[in-house]
């Protein structure tokens, strides 16, 4: 909407990397322990896209236009680098802690969870090994 003047940006993260969101991948336990094959090349698949990435943004950003996004698009969103966010980092785990008070705090779900309870990085590093 920005791009196409029917927007005007209010308050972003752009100049505010800390408030920047985390992306994970969310597996069954019992479907991860039964398949950690797939898992570990899934994991592997997203590491070596994210190092392609950061060495070359342009061609990323030109490859990721497929998905029907514009250059533009990417540009804005991402203007030095980006990041497929592999690995569990302990921000991530901050900020997954955020959303969830967020969540309750607001009534919009009635349990809380403990999140570091919820993470297993043992995948990630088998597929860094």
């Amino acid at each position: 909407m920005v791009l196409e003047k029917k927007g005007t940006v209010i308050l972003d993260c752009k100049d505010h990397p800390e408030w920047k969101g985390s992306n994970g991948l969310v597996v069954k336990s019992d479907y991860a322990k039964a398949n950690s094959d797939i898992l570990v090349g899934v994991l592997k698949a997203l590491k070596e896209a994210t190092d392609y990435a950061k060495q070359n943004p342009d061609d990323a950003k030109t490859i990721l236009t497929k998905s029907g996004f514009s250059r533009e698009v990417f540009d804005y969103l991402y203007p030095t680098s980006l990041n497929f966010g592999t690995g569990v980092s302990d921000q991530a785990i901050q900020t997954y802690s955020n959303v969830n008070t967020f969540l309750v705090n607001n009534g919009l779900t009635k349990t809380s969870v403990d999140v570091k309870t919820w993470v297993d990085n043992s995948y990630y590093e088998n597929a860094v090994k």
